[in-house]
């Protein structure tokens, strides 16, 4: 289960995330949250399958995070901009 809130005091919950274990249209691992006008997360809040819970907080939004189980903080990632063109 995911939990994070945002310092507006708004919170965002996804109770699972589901890997089908196929190949072609498999479900993505990713999970995304919609903060508003937020621009950190104050906490984000992970619980594991095998059942430990880990509490991360202070984090800049509109970035991309890999969360992994033991690990001291998540690690930013450096996604490509996807260009759609002009509008």
């Amino acid at each position: 289960r995911l939990t994070v809130k945002d310092e507006a005091g708004g919170s965002r919950e996804i109770h699972r995330v589901l890997d089908s274990g196929g190949s072609f249209g498999a479900n993505s691992l990713a999970a995304e949250f919609g903060l508003g006008a937020a621009d950190r997360v104050e906490s984000l809040e992970v619980r594991w399958p095998g059942g430990p819970t880990e509490t991360w907080s202070d984090l800049p939004a509109d970035r991309f995070y890999r969360l992994e189980e033991g690990a001291a903080a998540p690690e930013p990632l450096e996604l490509p901009r996807l260009d759609l063109g002009e509008e």
